[in-house]
């Protein structure tokens, strides 16, 4: 482990190389136990990168994040980019547009509350039972 780095929490952090050797040697159907004692860690590691490599496709996922970092962000002038923020328009829109129709049935069932004309319920009024007692 001479030129592995180790994390914070004292467990080795392995080269991508490494990874990829170990993997391929376990696919090839050398025995785990044997890969593991060479590279110095034990078995369940190279299980756990098996595991990882299968399960993206084999690779790791460093590699996918050292491609996603290169990819340049769409610039804001770019197609993508403009596709993106339409495509969002439209989503707030489709939800805008459903509450507004879910508001105008709400109302519709629930019908007026109070008699046209008629004052609102909170606000205080002349005719009230307090108007009477100042006259």
């Amino acid at each position: 482990m001479s030129q592995e780095e180790v994390r914070k929490s004292g467990q080795p952090r392995y080269a991508l190389a490494t990874k990829q050797a170990a993997v391929k040697r376990a696919d090839a159907g050398e025995r785990v136990a044997q890969i593991a004692a060479e590279i110095g860690c034990r078995p369940g590691r190279i299980y756990h990168w098996l595991e990882q490599w299968r399960g993206h496709g084999g690779e790791f996922p460093e590699q996918r994040r050292r491609r996603w970092r290169r990819r340049r962000p769409a610039l804001p002038g770019s197609t993508a980019r403009e596709a993106e923020l339409e495509r969002l328009l439209g989503q707030k829109q489709a939800e805008l547009d459903f509450f507004h129709e879910a508001l105008r049935r709400i109302e519709q069932v629930r019908g007026p509350t109070v008699e046209p004309g008629a004052p609102s319920p909170g606000t205080s009024s002349g005719s009230g039972r307090l108007g009477r007692k100042a006259r």
